[in-house]
């Protein structure tokens, strides 16, 4: 992986290659190297009220039996936001991805050996935020400011025509609904003994639900099959009332068979050193249940050492672990990781430059 940031971009390279231990050979996996990504952040276009961000990407699609390919994309998005009063802003916004793809592989009779798709979408947001600050007296915290931001979201996104594509270009469905969301932030001022001040989140709690349109359309054709246009209900969570202490939380909930879908958890604890401790749990409804353990030792004050484990609670039996050392110089640093998992062994070097990026060896 090669990463390099500016100020309004950035640049991302990466090669990977999957084993499936599951097939008796690897040759119909699909691999992805290389894939090289450009993001260019929004920002106001030429002066004007509008706003632009856009990326554009490229990806080798390689496999020895089955389709393989290239594919190019490109998807600029523009808005314009605009205040309605003081207190509400609208942001209006079009956006189009633009794919273009060539296959490597032996096409057959009636099937495109080069194609475009290409996918509009328009949508607008409408937001607000009210905020509030209390003296807090006593201690570091001087102050906290609460805030509440409600957003409602409408998106479009037609069909697209998808026919003869390969498949190693993802569908793309069309979409046609309302999202709300609300979320709720404490930021604290933090005086520290030297005078300085900082500001620390202590709380960001947001929930969030799409209205589904064409749901809500759709003739009913059976009395079993109702209509169901409300989706899922998000729930994200990032607590750190102290300065060494982090819980965050990723939920969501099913409305119509009142399940929950999926629950994740992660908890840190840190110190003024650097060393860490952090416990994570996974949970997908019928498909994953996960703990995981992070520790982060500092040894010295160029070299950190690092374990990593993951433990599958379904099967009772230990996905990964992952011993490593870090070394770690002003402008520069290597990690060297061992891996146990149930079916290899894996020794891994990484040599970081920082600004321009990782390379590494297997």
């Amino acid at each position: 992986r090669l990463v390099k940031d500016w100020s309004l971009y950035n640049f991302t390279a990466l090669a990977r290659y999957t084993d499936d231990f599951s097939s008796a050979d690897n040759d119909a996996t699909l691999q992805k190297y290389p894939e090289v990504i450009l993001t260019g952040f929004r920002r106001p276009l030429f002066g004007t009220p509008l706003q632009i961000g856009f990326s554009a990407g490229y990806d080798h699609y390689y496999r020895q039996e089955g389709q393989k390919g290239h594919l190019w994309e490109m998807n600029p998005t523009l808005y314009l936001p605009v205040n309605l009063g003081p207190y509400v802003q609208v942001t209006p916004q079009a956006g189009f991805r633009g794919s273009v793809w060539e296959r490597s592989d032996s096409v057959p009779d009636g099937d495109d050996k080069y194609g475009n798709r290409e996918v509009f979408q328009l949508g607008a947001t409408l937001s607000t935020e009210i905020n509030g600050v209390f003296a807090v007296g006593g201690g570091t915290v001087e102050k906290i400011r609460h805030g509440i931001k409600p957003e409602l979201t409408y998106t479009y996104i037609p069909d697209p025509s998808q026919d003869h594509t390969p498949d190693f270009l993802e569908m793309q469905q069309g979409q046609h609904g309302l999202t709300y969301a609300l979320t709720n932030t404490l930021l604290a001022r933090v005086k520290g003994k030297d005078g300085k001040v900082s500001y620390r989140e202590m709380l960001r709690f947001k929930l969030a639900q799409t209205y589904d349109i064409r749901e809500a359309r759709r003739e009913m054709t059976s009395p079993a099959r109702d209509n169901r246009p409300f989706g899922d209900v998000d729930l994200e969570l990032d607590l750190a009332p102290l300065p060494y202490f982090s819980l965050s939380a990723r939920n969501r909930y099913n409305v119509n068979s009142g399940d929950w879908i999926k629950n994740n958890y992660d908890l840190t604890l840190s110190d003024n050193r650097g060393d860490s401790a952090s416990a994570g749990y996974r949970y997908t409804r019928d498909t994953l249940e996960e703990i995981n353990l992070s520790l982060k030792a500092v040894l010295t004050s160029s070299l950190d050492a690092t374990y990593l484990l993951r433990r599958n609670q379904l099967d009772r039996r230990t996905v990964e672990s992952t011993y490593g050392l870090r070394y770690r110089k002003q402008c520069w640093n290597v990690e060297l990781n061992v891996s146990d998992r149930e079916d290899d062994r894996t020794v891994m070097a990484v040599f970081s430059l920082y600004g321009i990026g990782k390379g590494g060896a297997w």
